[in-house]
């Protein structure tokens, strides 16, 4: 039986009118999944995983500007 770690998902979305939206996300998984980045007409979108929630938490705050 394969043991599932815990990994934290940073989702970021940034808007041409200049709105970001961000949150950070707990999920379980058997391996650290792949980093994404996926542009739309009116957005890019980027999904970041981290190890720790506090990193997590530290790139999200560089994302609002704090």
């Amino acid at each position: 039986m394969t043991t599932k770690k815990t990994f934290y998902l940073l989702m970021s979305e940034f808007y041409k009118d200049g709105t970001i939206n961000a949150a950070v996300v707990e999920r379980a998984r058997i391996r650290e999944p792949k980093n994404t980045y996926k542009k739309l007409p009116f957005a890019e979108c980027f999904n970041d995983w981290f190890k720790s929630r506090s990193q997590a938490e530290k790139a999200l705050a560089r994302i609002r500007g704090n």
